[in-house]
């Protein structure tokens, strides 16, 4: 995996980042299973994918509990980008 500086930061992003949304479930993407989508942040950071990202306006939160159920215990494993409103 590449990665790449963020300004002056110190921190080092991965090229590739994990996008969420569909993890929300809802009607814009049906049903989503939250164990599936667990396992595949589980599976991106082993792939050296660093960051994911996500926003209180996917699934009206659910994504960003999911998120924050598969980084629990992996925190310093990855970075979350998010939006606000």
């Amino acid at each position: 995996m590449e990665y790449r500086d963020i300004g002056q930061s110190g921190l080092k992003f991965s090229i590739v980042g994990l996008g969420c949304w569909v993890m929300a479930g809802g009607e814009w993407w049906g049903g989503a299973d939250d164990k599936e989508s667990i396992a595949t942040i589980h599976r991106a950071i082993d792939l050296g994918i660093n960051w994911v990202d996500t926003a209180e306006g996917y699934g009206d939160g659910h994504s960003e509990r999911v998120v924050g159920q598969a980084l629990e215990g992996r925190y310093d494993q990855c970075m979350v980008a998010t939006k606000l409103y």
